[in-house]
């Protein structure tokens, strides 16, 4: 055998290595909260310069330094100062399952070819199918993101509910939905139907009645509606009882987007926000958002098991031996045909913590979520940009008393400077078109101190920029 292939596999070069790299990252975990910066800003180009050299000098660096120089060049989510996008902290045991899944690498589409995993996923399915209130069934799989499992939702909605007549069919859909939505519509060849949001940015039930016969005027056979459990700019639930009586009305598919928000399945003291959700006729949820777990890792579920199987009835012999619903067959209801052994990363974490665990976290933010709002009203130069229900808020720096200093571009460049600065990661969004900063809190070591000197720091960025150089509307 080639010497090279025999050093690729090579047991004992992988012991060695395996144990440097676990050191590696047991001390990153210790030190990380440390560290003078969460994020370190680098240009593109320049970033592509540096790994271009590397990848020109094979051998030319140790595998534990490209390890340690990968995770000092990215950004720590592990940090309690990373407040940016909607992405978990990896647990590490359940990290370490990545591993193992990685390493195994079965493709367990179909049984065969991975039975304990397909057995495992069905657990997770019967578990997260009660805890949202369906009973334990196996109505559903683990797939890869949020985007593919309401793609995959809308499908199972497309099949189940297209008329015999020949209309393009349409899905009612918020205007907060999350571009994947909108998406998966236009992906499967139906019509989005935005309804206009109330004062607290829901789906507003009385324009869509308004909105759906505008649609069937148009000749478009409206056939579902997507809810949000929450959404993604600002973490706002839709009222799902509202939705659902009209979706039960109008004999429409109910699909709940709960790839953030659906977590609270797990924390008794915020249910209330998800009241309703047991009506839905699916619900995604992200385990890599809320819940801990390496990305990617989404959980679709079905109300009426059945119906995700008649959404694919291919005749492949090379993979089934029989027709009919296999609930240890994934790819019989599933995408993805080689697929990831995600659920060995919940199952691994949920055996040696148990629900408390994903109760503990959960709650742990929301909460922290409600402190941050608490500091922000201490603070008049700043305003909320909407009354927050999770761990997403939205606030801005309004201090000008110079009405032609533009707002948005204060704000934009108050981001721009603390990024920069890499001391705290935080994002921006529009609410109503005005330019708001957006933190996720993420970390469940994020303390309030930390956010006080978060929003500190805000304020002093914003009065230094507002003394230093001149923001107005011209500049834009």
């Amino acid at each position: 055998m080639n010497d090279l292939l025999k050093q690729a596999y090579d047991p004992e070069r992988f012991g060695v290595q395996g144990h440097q790299v676990i050191d590696i990252l047991q001390n990153y975990l210790e030190n990380v909260a440390h560290k003078d910066q969460v994020y370190n800003q680098v240009e593109p180009e320049e970033e592509y310069q540096f790994w271009k050299k590397i990848w020109n000098k094979p051998s030319g660096t140790t595998y534990p330094e490209l390890i340690r120089i990968l995770l000092e060049r990215s950004i720590h989510l592990h940090h309690p100062h990373y407040i940016g996008h909607q992405v978990s902290p990896a647990a590490p045991l359940a990290a370490l399952g990545g591993l193992l899944s990685d390493f195994m690498n079965n493709g367990m589409g179909i049984y065969e070819m991975g039975g304990p995993a397909s057995v495992i996923e069905s657990i997770i399915v019967e578990w997260v199918s009660e805890k949202v209130g369906y009973g334990a069934q196996r109505g559903g799989f683990l797939t890869s993101g949020g985007s593919l499992a309401n793609l995959t939702a809308l499908l199972v909605a497309r099949t189940a509910k297209r008329p015999d007549d020949n209309k393009p069919l349409g899905i009612l859909v918020s205007a907060e939905s999350h571009y994947s939505v909108d998406r998966s519509v236009r992906i499967l060849d139906m019509v989005p139907i935005p309804v206009p949001v109330n004062s607290k940015l829901q789906i507003d039930p009385a324009r869509i009645e308004i909105v759906h016969q505008e649609a069937e005027n148009r000749g478009i056979r409206v056939i579902g509606m997507v809810g949000n459990a929450c959404t993604t700019a600002t973490g706002t639930y839709d009222d799902l009882h509202q939705l659902a009586d009209y979706c039960t009305s109008r004999d429409l598919w109910f699909h709940v987007d709960g790839a953030h928000g659906a977590a609270v399945i797990f924390a008794p003291k915020y249910r209330h926000l998800i009241d309703g959700l047991e009506r839905a006729d699916s619900v995604s949820m992200d385990f890599h958002k809320m819940l801990m777990i390496p990305a990617l890792c989404t959980a679709l579920v079905f109300k009426r098991p059945l119906d995700s199987y008649r959404t694919y009835i291919q005749d492949a012999q090379y993979l089934f031996e029989n027709g009919g619903e296999e609930w240890f067959n994934v790819a019989k209801r599933s995408i993805e045909c080689t697929k990831y052994m995600m659920g060995v990363k919940v199952f691994l974490l949920r055996q040696q913590f148990g629900d408390a665990l994903f109760t503990d976290f959960v709650t742990r933010l929301y909460d922290r979520g409600h402190d941050f709002v608490q500091l922000i009203n201490n603070f008049p130069e700043l305003e909320l940009g909407h009354e927050p229900e999770s761990n997403i808020v939205c606030f801005r720096f309004n201090a000008a008393d110079n009405p032609d200093i533009d707002l948005d571009l204060l704000n934009q460049n108050i981001r721009k400077a603390i990024t920069h600065e890499g001391n705290f990661y935080i994002v921006q969004t529009k609410i109503r078109g005005v330019q708001y900063l957006r933190c996720t809190i993420m970390n469940p070591f994020t303390s309030k101190e930390d956010l006080k000197v978060l929003l500190t720091d805000v304020v002093e960025k914003g009065y230094q920029i507002i003394s230093h150089t001149r923001i107005t509307s011209n500049e834009l």
